[in-house]
C-alpha cells in the first residue's frame, strides 16, 4: 500500500482485496482537500462546512473557507468555474498543499517562479505581497498591495497600501484612491488611478511617482496631541499651512538649498528701516550671487541673476528686482527685469521696468523700458525707445535720441526732438535742423531755436513743435465720414476736405442775403482777456451776432473757419451783383446825360443863332432909330 505523491492518500496495492477501510478514509481527507465548485453561496446549496474546506461561487468568482461551523467569504479571483479565474484553474507548479488548506492560512500554486495566496489575497512575482481585501492583484516583484478591494500593483517596487480602485502600474510608484474613478485601469474592467495617466495635463506620471486621490482634501499633522499644526490641502486644491509647518526652529528665517548647497531661496525674517519701522523679512531667489547689501529691509529679489558680475543687487530698504540680470535697485526703488538697469533715488520711489541699461536716478522717476534710457530729477518720465532723456517732470514717449528738460516739457516719440522749455512740446521727423542738447553735438529741432528766417515765430515756454516734411494733418468725423485738414508738403497753409462728394443737402446762398448779413454785424478790433494790454489786437464779429446772421455751425460761441470764409465769399458775390447793378445803372445814366449833353449843345446852337438874329435885329432897329432920329431933327 503506498501514498498519493501529494496528499498522502492511501492507494490499494495491486491484488488488495478490501479497499473499503482505505477508500472511506481517503473521502474523509477529500471532504476538506477538494475544492468544491457551484452556483451561489455555499449554504444557498447546503455544503457543510467542513473544516479546511473551500468552495467557489462560480457565479461570482468568491471564495468561501469553512472553519467546522460556517463558511467565510475569503477572496475573489473576479470570475467564476471552469476556467474563469476560480481556485481550479489555478494549476501546476508544486500543487497544492492540503494541510496548509486545511487550515485556512495558505494555497500556493507555482506560477512562472510562484504565486502565493495570503489570508484570502493573491500574489504574483517574486516577494510580492497582499495582505487582505477582495479582487487585489500583486503582480511586480517586491510589490505590494496592503488591502482594500480592486487596488493593483504591477511595478517592480510598486505600493497600493489600500483604499479602492488604485493602480501602482509603473516601478516605484505609490497610489492610494479613495474610489474616484478617473480612468481605466489597464487589464481589468475598473475605473480608477493608475499611476501612469494623468488626471488633469499633470506631467507628473509614471515611476517613482506618490500618487493620493482624496475627494474632501489631504493632511498632514506634526505637534503631537497638546500642540496640533495641521497642513492640508483642501478639496479646491488650496495649500493651507498650518502653525510652523514650514520654518526655522531659531528663528533665522528660511532658506532652500539644493543638495549640493546651493541656495535658491531665502526668507528673511522681519527686520527694521531706517525710520525704525518693522519690515516684512526679505526675500532672495534666483542666483546665489543675488545681493542684499546695507543692512537693507523689506527688499525682494524676485529672481534672475547671472555669474562673472552679472547678479541683481538691492542697495537699500524696500528695493525690489524682480528678476533679469546685473540690475540694481536702491532704497524704495524698482527695477522690474531686463539687464544692466538702474533704479536709485536717495529718497522717492524711482522705477526701471526693464529692458537694457536705462537709468531712472530721480524722485519717483520712471523708465518702463527700451536701451540706453535716463529718467531723472522729479516725476521725470521715459516710456522706451532708444536714448531718449527726460528730466524733472518731463516725459518722452519713446522713439530715438529724444530729449525733455524741463516740467511738463513733452515728447511723445519720434527721432531727435528736443523740448527744452517749460510745457513745450516737441515732435520732430528726424530732420536736423540745428543743434540739439544731450545728444553729442547731434542736430535735431528744438522748441527753443527758431527753423525760419521770419521773425516771431513762437519757440520757448508753452509751445508746440512739429516737424514732418511730408505733411501735416487732422482727421475727424471717423471712418464713415473722415473730414481731412491738413498742411501739405512744401506749404504753410491749412487745406481742408471742401469736395462735392462728401457733402450734402446743398442749398445755394442768395448772395444780396449774405451781404446784408455782414452789413448787419459789427466788425471790431479786439483782444482775448488773457491778451489785455499785450498789445496782440484782432478784427473781426462777435460769435453770437454771427451766428444770428447766418444760423451756421454748431455754437454761437465760435465761428468755424469755413463758415467765415464761406460767408465772406458770398457777401462779396452779394457785393459784385450790386456793383454789376450799379455800373449797368450809371452806364445808363451816362447815356441819358450824353443825350442832355447833346440837346444842350443844340439849344446852345440854337440859342446862338437866336442871339445872332437878335443882334442883327438890335443893330437894324439901331439903324431905323437912327433915321428916324435923323428925321426929327429937321
Amino acid at each position: 500500500m503506498t501514498d498519493t505523491p501529494n496528499h498522502g492518500y492511501n492507494r490499494p496495492e495491486e491484488g488488495t482485496q478490501d479497499w473499503g477501510q482505505l477508500l472511506n478514509a481517503n473521502f474523509e481527507a477529500l471532504d476538506a482537500d477538494i475544492e468544491l465548485r457551484d452556483a451561489g453561496p455555499p449554504s444557498s446549496n447546503n455544503y457543510d462546512p467542513v473544516d479546511g474546506a473551500k468552495y467557489l461561487d462560480t457565479d461570482t468568482g468568491v471564495v468561501y473557507l469553512a472553519d467546522g461551523s460556517s463558511w467565510t467569504e475569503t477572496f475573489s479571483f473576479g470570475g467564476g468555474g471552469g476556467g474563469g479565474g476560480g481556485i481550479s484553474s489555478l494549476t501546476g507548479g508544486d500543487g497544492i498543499n492540503p494541510d496548509s488548506i486545511g487550515n485556512g492560512d495558505t494555497l500556493s500554486v507555482a506560477l512562472g517562479e510562484y504565486m502565493g495566496i495570503d489570508n484570502g489575497a493573491v500574489t504574483f512575482g517574486a516577494s510580492a505581497e497582499w495582505k487582505g481585501g477582495g479582487g487585489n492583484t500583486a503582480i511586480g516583484n517586491n510589490s505590494i498591495v496592503g488591502g482594500g478591494r480592486d487596488n493593483t500593483a504591477s511595478g517592480a517596487g510598486a505600493t497600493v497600501p489600500g483604499g479602492l480602485r488604485g493602480a501602482a502600474e509603473n516601478d516605484g510608484s505609490f497610489v492610494w484612491n479613495d474610489d474616484t474613478r478617473y480612468h481605466n485601469i489597464p487589464n481589468t474592467s475598473n475605473d480608477g488611478l493608475p499611476s501612469n495617466t494623468a488626471v488633469d495635463g499633470e506631467p507628473v506620471t509614471g515611476a517613482s511617482t506618490f500618487s493620493v486621490s482624496v475627494t474632501n482634501g489631504f493632511r498632514f499633522i506634526t505637534g503631537g496631541v497638546s500642540s496640533p499644526n495641521v497642513t492640508y490641502i483642501d478639496g479646491s486644491g488650496t495649500l493651507v499651512p498650518g502653525g510652523n509647518a514650514v520654518g526655522s526652529p531659531s528663528g533665522a528665517g528660511l532658506r532652500l538649498e539644493t543638495d549640493d548647497g546651493t541656495r535658491v531661496l531665502e526668507l528673511g525674517v522681519p527686520g527694521t528701516d531706517i525710520g525704525n519701522r518693522e519690515t516684512g523679512g526679505n526675500v532672495v531667489a534666483g542666483h546665489p550671487n543675488n545681493t542684499v547689501n546695507n543692512n537693507a529691509s523689506g527688499v525682494v529679489i524676485g529672481g534672475g541673476g547671472a555669474t562673472n558680475g552679472n547678479e541683481n543687487t538691492a542697495n537699500g530698504d524696500y528695493a525690489t528686482v524682480g528678476g533679469g540680470r546685473n540690475n540694481t535697485a536702491s532704497n524704495n526703488a524698482t527695477v522690474g527685469g531686463g539687464t544692466d538697469n538702474t533704479a536709485s533715488s536717495g529718497v522717492g520711489a524711482p522705477t526701471v521696468g526693464g529692458g537694457t541699461n536705462n537709468t531712472a536716478d530721480g524722485l519717483d522717476s520712471t523708465v518702463a523700458g527700451g536701451a540706453d534710457n535716463t529718467a531723472s530729477n522729479l516725476a521725470a518720465t521715459v516710456a522706451g525707445g532708444l536714448n531718449n532723456t527726460a528730466n524733472g517732470g518731463a516725459t518722452v514717449g519713446g522713439g530715438g535720441d529724444n530729449t525733455a528738460s524741463a516740467g511738463g516739457a513733452t515728447v511723445p516719440g519720434g527721432s531727435r526732438g528736443a523740448a527744452e522749455s517749460t510745457n513745450s512740446f516737441v515732435w520732430n521727423d528726424g530732420t536736423e535742423y540745428h543743434d540739439i542738447p544731450n545728444l553729442n553735438g547731434g542736430n535735431g529741432l528744438s522748441s527753443d531755436t527758431a527753423v525760419s528766417n521770419a521773425s516771431g515765430e513762437p519757440t520757448g515756454p508753452n509751445t508746440f513743435s512739429v516737424s514732418a516734411d511730408d505733411g501735416v494733418r487732422f482727421i475727424t468725423g471717423g471712418v464713415t465720414n473722415p473730414k481731412v485738414t491738413y498742411i501739405p508738403s512744401d506749404s504753410a497753409g491749412w487745406t481742408t476736405t471742401s469736395t462735392r462728394t462728401v457733402k450734402t443737402n446743398i442749398d445755394p446762398v442768395e448772395p444780396r442775403e449774405a451781404l446784408a448779413g455782414v452789413e448787419s454785424m459789427e466788425v471790431a478790433t479786439w483782444e482775448y482777456e488773457s491778451e489785455d494790454g499785450a498789445g496782440t489786437t484782432h478784427i473781426g464779429p462777435m460769435a453770437e451776432e454771427f451766428h444770428d446772421a447766418f444760423d451756421v455751425g454748431s455754437s454761437d460761441e465760435h465761428i468755424n473757419s469755413i463758415n467765415a470764409d464761406g460767408v465772406a465769399l458770398a457777401a462779396i458775390q452779394g457785393l459784385s451783383t450790386e456793383l454789376d447793378e450799379t455800373r449797368e445803372e450809371l452806364a445808363e445814366a451816362r447815356d441819358e446825360l450824353a443825350e442832355k449833353d447833346k440837346r444842350i449843345a443844340e439849344l446852345e446852337a440854337d440859342s446862338e443863332q437866336k442871339d445872332e438874329r437878335i443882334a442883327d435885329l438890335e443893330a437894324r432897329l439901331a439903324a431905323v432909330e437912327d433915321q428916324l432920329g435923323d428925321g426929327d431933327s429937321q
